[in-house]
């Protein structure tokens, strides 16, 4: 079980979480109001709770009780129980009603797998929807760790303080996210007041690989001249777009190890049609491949192995798309009638809902913004494990 950490620690907790809670209502008051904790639980309280459930409770969760009586909305999403809610009561139904199909949909092979209990009221406390406490030490953690329902197996902390620390640092960033807008926390600053050129985006984009992908240095190529660009989009009948048109200016091309941006192709590579020719023969090749896996996966089983798709090269090319970038099977198009930057590859992969769907995440821009977070948490783990190897 958790070992006490003492009122202080609670409460030093209570009010940094308290504290996002007051910026994040500044920030946007209509969609996320100040809601307050409730007012810490008496002895008394804890003693009703602890009858009606039939043991005593964690240590840790006693001490958070007892500063914070149960939390509205303490993530901006979810609610953590009280001492009126444990064991009785809606919320408490739902927090159970959510345990039951967690355990029920894993199954008890995949539970022992993952070495965590299959079984509800001797295992787990619900704390909060799909949040629980391990009620017994398992392999995966002891007595009082939280283990989150929301998230990929694995999702466990040894004890309420580590996850309530956890889960403060992400409230912190998505409260950031709201009050500096987004992409700021890699930019160290509100880019809605002051953007960064598509020359800063290059930049930073190299800058942040080499932490990303040591040994894998990224270089810009000239930009492309105006003649190259204006014979372009002649052959594109005017599709070109402006941001497409500004990146292939400032760089004509660029070679990087990300496969969330990979080789991004020049006025030539475009014109030429080797490497899109290339990458969508390799987009076949894993898509028959994963189909092909699915149909001997549905023989072993009886079942009927899935429908036949058109191939990805003819469902890719009747898309109003310009060719943007490559790497190995992926490939990036930029929609002409969006603008955005579409994965076609995770579109094509999307059974019934192609070609209206659309994976993206926005413009030439915003989809560079995005890489660049991406690397900036690649970087930060690289640091983080080589920080862990050479301890």
């Amino acid at each position: 079980m958790g070992e006490p950490a003492g009122d202080e620690v609670w409460r030093q907790i209570h009010d940094d979480l308290l504290e996002q809670h007051r910026r994040r209502a500044a920030a946007d008051p209509e969609q996320h109001p100040l809601i307050q904790p409730a007012i810490g639980a008496t002895e008394q309280q804890l003693r009703d709770a602890e009858n009606r459930l039939g043991f005593r409770l964690d240590p840790q969760y006693r001490e958070f009780l007892s500063i914070a009586n149960g939390w509205d909305r303490y993530d901006f999403y979810n609610d953590l129980l009280g001492t009126g809610d444990l064991g009785i009561g809606p919320r408490w139904d739902e927090a159970v009603e959510s345990l039951h199909w967690f355990v029920d949909d894993i199954g008890p092979e995949t539970a022992r797998n993952l070495a965590i209990p299959d079984d509800y009221a001797s295992s787990y406390l619900p704390i909060a929807d799909r949040l629980c406490m391990l009620l017994r030490d398992t392999s995966q953690g002891p007595a009082g760790s939280i283990f989150s329902l929301f998230i990929d197996f694995g999702g466990i902390w040894p004890d309420l303080y580590s996850y309530l620390v956890a889960e403060l640092g992400q409230i912190v960033y998505f409260t950031d996210q709201a009050v500096f807008g987004p992409h700021s926390e890699t930019w160290g600053r509100d880019i809605r007041i002051d953007p960064p050129s598509f020359s800063d985006i290059i930049t930073r984009i190299i800058d942040l690989s080499d932490a990303a992908y040591p040994g894998q240095p990224v270089q810009p190529n000239p930009g492309a001249a105006r003649a190259s660009l204006d014979a372009l989009d002649a052959d594109l009948a005017g599709a070109l777009h402006p941001e497409h048109r500004e990146l292939l200016s400032i760089t004509d091309g660029l070679c990087t190890p990300e496969p969330m941006l990979g080789h991004v192709l020049s006025v030539d590579d475009i014109r030429e049609g080797t490497h899109w020719h290339n990458a969508l023969t390799r987009a076949q090749t894993i898509e028959d491949d994963y189909f092909g896996y699915l149909a001997e996966q549905a023989a072993r089983e009886g079942d009927r192995p899935p429908p036949p798709k058109p191939p990805v090269r003819e469902r890719i090319l009747q898309l109003p798309i310009v060719p943007f970038s490559v790497y190995d099977g992926r490939v990036y198009g930029i929609d002409t009638r969006t603008g955005k930057v579409r994965a076609l590859l995770d579109d094509a992969f999307i059974p019934g809902a192609f070609p209206a769907y659309a994976i993206s995440f926005g413009n030439v821009r915003e989809h560079l913004l995005t890489v660049c977070d991406h690397l900036r948490g690649l970087g930060i783990t690289n640091r983080a494990s080589n920080t862990e190897r050479d301890a």
